[in-house]
């Protein structure tokens, strides 16, 4: 699960977060607004590098908000953390994640070469981050509503 907090953004941010009254109605509205816009671009980040297999990854990716803090992220979903950092994978988690894929399509399906390696020596999963570059892009916008929720 990657957790990504909004007083992480930057120093500037950060100071205008604590004007903020806690858990007043705009706080709430805001953090709700950032939630979703952030929620909105991870699922098109995932789906534009073809993360997308049965859907599960992209369904488990949501927001919570707790004070003045809004993780988001993928909760439930226990691989997205390898999609998201990539992963060193032992030839007995290669073979399962092998089986696993045969069992579950009938068809090959090209490994979009995201798998290096093989079953008898293990290899490495390509990171392919959706959280981070969704923070990075809506920066601006979050900046937006955190300022017109300070008027």
């Amino acid at each position: 699960m990657a957790k990504i907090k909004i007083s992480n953004l930057s120093k500037r941010m950060e100071a205008r977060i604590k004007a903020l009254e806690p858990q007043g109605q705009k706080t709430v509205a805001a953090l709700n607004k950032i939630g979703i816009v952030l929620r909105n671009r991870m699922v098109m980040e995932a789906t534009r590098k073809r993360i997308v297999d049965t859907g599960a990854l992209r369904n488990s990716l949501t927001y919570k908000i707790n004070g003045n803090t809004v993780t988001v992220g993928s909760f439930g979903v226990p691989y997205a953390r390898f999609h998201e950092f990539g992963a060193k994978l032992n030839p007995a988690a290669v073979r399962a994640m092998f089986a696993a894929m045969r069992k579950r399509s009938k068809k090959p399906r090209p490994s979009k070469g995201v798998f290096v390696g093989d079953p008898k020596r293990g290899g490495t999963l390509r990171a392919r981050p959706f959280v981070t570059p969704a923070i990075t892009l809506e920066r601006a916008r979050i900046r937006s509503i955190i300022n017109e929720a300070l008027k």
